[in-house]
C-alpha cells in the first residue's frame, strides 16, 4: 500500500514500537519507520511532511500549547 511513500510513525510506547515494526515486517512493508519519544520534547529533523495524522493522542493544555508553538 503506498509503495512510493515514505511513512514516519511516532509513538511514546517502546513496545508500540516493537509491535509496529513486527506487523510492518511480516506485512512486507519497507517504507515505514517508528521513532519513539515524548512528542512535545522530541526534536524532529527538518524534514517535510505533506500529511499528519493523529490517533489516540490527548494532551494537557499546556502540552498541546507547547507542541503547537514549534
Amino acid at each position: 500500500m503506498l509503495p512510493n511513500s515514505k511513512i514516519t510513525a511516532f509513538s511514546n510506547s517502546r513496545t508500540q514500537k516493537i509491535y509496529i515494526d513486527y506487523k510492518a515486517k511480516e506485512k512486507g512493508l519497507k517504507n515505514l519507520t517508528v521513532i519513539t519519544g515524548n512528542v512535545v520534547d522530541y526534536e524532529f529533523e527538518k524534514e517535510n511532511f505533506d500529511r499528519v495524522v493523529s490517533i489516540e493522542v490527548s494532551f494537557t493544555g499546556f502540552e498541546l500549547g507547547s507542541l503547537l508553538m514549534r
